[in-house]
């Protein structure tokens, strides 16, 4: 496994939780995000890109604001 880049799973969830934010209506930005789950825009940023991994409690408090279930954010099977 190379370190250096993140895992499948990490990509696809990052893609959901991105996907997730941009389907709400009114539309939340990565800041209001950030500001609900009090982090820094930079840090929904890493999130959203799958730079930085996610706990599932961050995970559960980001399908919180966002008004969706967990389970909506976690792939079924990673890619590749």
């Amino acid at each position: 496994m190379n370190k250096k880049w993140p895992h499948a799973i990490d990509v696809a969830t990052a893609e959901r939780i991105r996907q997730a934010r941009l389907a709400t209506k009114p539309r939340i930005t990565q800041r209001k995000l950030a500001q609900a789950l009090g982090v820094s825009l930079q840090q929904i940023q890493k999130y959203e890109s799958g730079e930085n991994r996610i706990t599932m409690g961050r995970l559960a408090d980001i399908a919180k604001v966002l008004g969706i279930d967990l389970a909506d954010l976690v792939p079924k099977k990673p890619r590749g």
